[in-house]
């Protein structure tokens, strides 16, 4: 043979390489034969940067090429903006397909991490709802769950809110507005003394029970309750909102499962 040998190392593994030039063809580890001559290789791998040199092979040589691509972060956007969208339309397991792919492409990557993390809690995976979500908040987001708050003062009442968890505490926010509820509009990590998955002693429900201070170093202790969202109030007479003796929480039937992924998400992220 009275040419030269060309071979290319690429990663991420699975890019392809294209060798245009005396002749073209595509090429990979192995070495493979070529006319001696000028030739422009080029490696490309969706969702990367292609990355395109020109080289020179002599007779006799054995060159090797390495490139290594940079993730094109144009495709990572997109990417994540469709995730949102799907979640927004109620598809997480769409939402998640896609976050999970620019999670897998870039590890660091916050956004990727917050938007599998509610997907996932969504889809009732509790487990990769407190890893992604972990990092998401260690990266500067905010996870958000939708429960339910209940009270049980006097008279048992439930409406909808969203639970946010920071890297700083939690905040509550009642979705809808709600003016006869006079929850905190945050509590910080500094002010939770306790919290835990508990099953109500009267009514026998499971609930997310957090308790806090009123500032810090406080001995007064107050208690917010949790329950998922979709539970609603049995009470005698039927449709009395505000409840009685007689009144439950109805809960779904993965309640347990829910509240102990919010509870390891809040513990991991307070440690």
């Amino acid at each position: 043979w009275q040419g030269g040998y060309l071979a290319v190392s690429v990663q991420p593994g699975g890019s392809a390489v294209t060798v245009a030039g005396p002749k073209t063809f595509t090429v990979g580890p192995a070495e493979a034969k070529c006319q001696p001559g000028t030739y422009t290789v080029t490696a490309s791998l969706d969702g990367y940067l292609s990355q395109t040199r020109t080289i020179q092979i002599v007779a006799g040589e054995h060159h090797t090429e390495t490139f290594e691509l940079v993730i094109d972060p144009a495709v990572l956007v997109r990417k994540l903006d469709d995730a949102r969208s799907k979640l927004g339309a109620g598809d997480p397991a769409g939402a998640e397909q896609l976050a999970e792919m620019v999670f897998n492409q870039s590890p660091g990557n916050s956004d990727a991490a917050l938007i599998v993390a509610e997907a996932a809690f969504q889809l009732g995976d509790m487990n990769r709802f407190v890893d992604a979500g972990a990092k998401a908040i260690r990266g500067g987001k905010q996870v958000r769950v939708r429960t339910m708050h209940t009270h049980t003062v006097l008279a048992m009442w439930i409406h909808p809110v969203d639970v946010t968890i920071s890297e700083s505490g939690i905040s509550v926010v009642s979705n809808p507005p709600d003016s006869r509820c006079k929850i905190p509009a945050s509590v910080g990590f500094d002010l939770i003394r306790n919290v835990q998955v508990v099953r109500d002693p009267q009514h026998g429900f499971v609930e997310l029970h957090i308790q806090y201070a009123s500032k810090p170093h406080g001995s007064i202790l107050h208690d917010l309750n949790f329950v998922p969202e979709g539970s609603e109030i049995a009470a005698a007479p039927p449709g009395q909102v505000f409840g009685n003796a007689a009144s439950t929480i109805q809960e779904p039937g993965n309640a347990g499962q829910i509240l102990d992924g919010i509870l390891g998400l809040i513990t991991s992220v307070k440690r």
